[in-house]
């Protein structure tokens, strides 16, 4: 579940580039303020697909995302939600 501090919330992500051939599957994770994460994996695991995804230049079949994003600095967060 989304907390006020959490900058990006992925929920149950699926997606590939072909019909019926899915990179991605029940991907989720949760990222708060302050927090740095890493994507590994092996070559072809699907790291760049779900970046791809959560900035919108791949369509994705299942799943939701909410990210907060800063308008400008100094202003407040604005909370954004997406869903398949």
């Amino acid at each position: 579940m989304a907390e006020a501090s959490d900058i990006l919330v992925i929920e149950g992500i699926e997606a590939g580039y072909f019909p019926d051939v899915p990179i991605l599957s029940g991907v989720g994770a949760t990222l708060g303020q302050g927090e740095m994460v890493t994507i590994v994996g092996p070559n072809g695991a699907g790291k760049s697909t779900l970046v791809r995804v959560v900035i919108g230049l791949l369509h994705r079949g299942r799943g939701q995302f909410a990210s907060a994003a800063r308008t400008s600095p100094g202003r407040s967060h604005t909370r954004s939600s997406h869903e398949a």
